[in-house]
């Protein structure tokens, strides 16, 4: 069997100061997570934390899927890029199931 690796971008504007949040699908019954990958840009945004959401509305069924709610502050114009990768983090070495880079554009 193939391991494919599903890989989407995602671009947004926020104003300088303001938080804001990047939404992915998740389900937290497969062992999978969302995890930045590689190094924070501090001097631009701050990372506020994260949690898992069920979906509000219709009936919950076990093994349902949610999102993960990674929330940040966007602290002086400019440009800069947040990578996610969905795994497992006791499977070491283990390629992510799926990436996202989301490149946040901040206006002042």
């Amino acid at each position: 069997m193939k391991n494919i690796l599903l890989f989407s971008l995602l671009l947004i504007t926020v104003t300088s100061g303001t938080s804001f949040e990047v939404r992915l699908d998740s389900n937290a019954t497969t062992g999978y997570q969302w995890q930045l990958a590689g190094k924070l840009d501090e001097k631009t945004v701050k990372f506020l934390g994260h949690e898992y959401q069920l979906p509000l509305k219709g009936v919950l069924r076990v093994g349902q899927g949610g999102q993960e709610v990674w929330h940040f502050q966007a602290l002086k114009p400019g440009k800069t890029a947040l990578n996610f990768n969905y795994l497992r983090v006791w499977e070491k070495g283990a390629k992510p199931a799926r990436m996202k880079r989301v490149e946040v554009k901040i206006n002042p």
